[in-house]
Parts: C-alpha cells; structure tokens; sequence
C-alpha cells in the first residue's frame, strides 16, 4: 500500500472523527435545549395551608421529591418548615415548634414530636414538631387534603420558598376542591 494511501485513510478517519464529535455536542446542547424548555420551575412548588391547634400558617413549598422525613413512631410524613414562619403564632405553639420542652401545655403534649434525621452537615441531628391538625395543599388547581402529617421547624433559610413538602402527601392525600377555590387559596398563601 502506498504511503500516499495510508495517509488519505488516516486523515480520512480523522475527519470521520471530528464531524461526530461536533454532531454529538450539537446534539447534546440541543437535548439539553429541548430539556430546559419543557420543564416548568413552577410545577415544583405549591401552596400550603397548616392548621395547628386551631392555628393556621400560609407557606410556599417546595416539592421535595427526596424527603421521605416521616415519624419514626406514627410514620406521618413532615413538613419542614422555616422558622419565620412561626412568628405570628401563638406563644405556646412556638414554644412547641422552638422544642422549649418544659413550658408546654397539657394539650399540646400528644401531639409533640421529635424527627431523627440526618442531611448533609447533619449528622443524627433532631427537629421538633408538632401533628398538624390538618395540611391543604393548593397544586395543580387541586386542593389536597392530609390529617396524617407533623410539622417540623428548621432554622434554615431557603431561597424561593418557606417549606419542603414530600410528593406523598400529593399521592396519598384527599383531593376535595376544585380548581377555583385552590387558586384563590393559593393567592392567599403568596399574599
């Protein structure tokens, strides 16, 4: 074979080479394109109501879709939920989200809750919490009712929301209003 040839073949199989490359990093970026513009931010979050003892808190959420934070005794799922949250609160109910253990009344006593979990940084860590007495959960122009759920403080700051609320209480709740009465529900909460 002449070395003319061999030569011809090489460059040949370089060529071959570098227009795949540039065809699988065109088709990459456009995948990721295509990937960006079909997924709306907004389907990650929801409007929560919280009733607590007659109590009711407004929040943001984020779906979390790794939180599987449940009780370890009655396996109710949590809502962790940021501090400021709590501040127009009664002064009880704070005491009770805030784990200040001793000056608790007698009917908050069944429903006190201590979560075990462990995160990044946080290792065998505990947050304190309390059974809701019921979470609406405004998503998707669902209102989706749970009774089987605590709520848990955090002093963590989140960014676009107040919240981390797990995808089974959209699974494993009640649906029982229509889109109408979430969305103005939901404006309360942003409000």
């Amino acid at each position: 074979m002449p070395f003319s040839s061999i030569i011809n073949e090489i460059s040949n199989q370089y060529i071959a080479a570098i227009i795949s490359a540039i065809v699988c990093i065109l088709l990459f970026f456009l995948e990721k394109e295509i990937l960006q513009s079909n997924i709306n931010k907004e389907e990650f979050y929801c409007n929560i109501k919280i009733i607590v003892n007659g109590e009711i808190i407004f929040a943001k959420a984020l779906l979390d879709t790794g939180n599987y934070l449940q009780d370890a005794v009655t396996g109710d799922t949590v809502i962790v939920i940021n501090e400021n949250k709590i501040e127009e609160l009664s002064e009880d109910l704070v005491k009770v989200l805030n784990g200040i253990m001793a000056e608790i009344p007698n009917e908050f006593q069944t429903k006190i809750r201590m979560i075990s979990y462990s995160s990044i940084g946080n290792q065998n860590d505990v947050l304190y919490g309390i059974k809701a007495d019921s979470v609406r959960i405004y998503y998707d122009g669902k209102e989706i009712e749970n009774k089987n759920v605590v709520v848990a403080l955090t002093k963590n700051e989140f960014s676009d929301f107040e919240a981390l609320v797990s995808l089974n209480l959209i699974e494993g709740g009640c649906v029982i209003g229509n889109s109408f009465i979430a969305k103005n529900e939901s404006r309360k909460a942003l409000d």
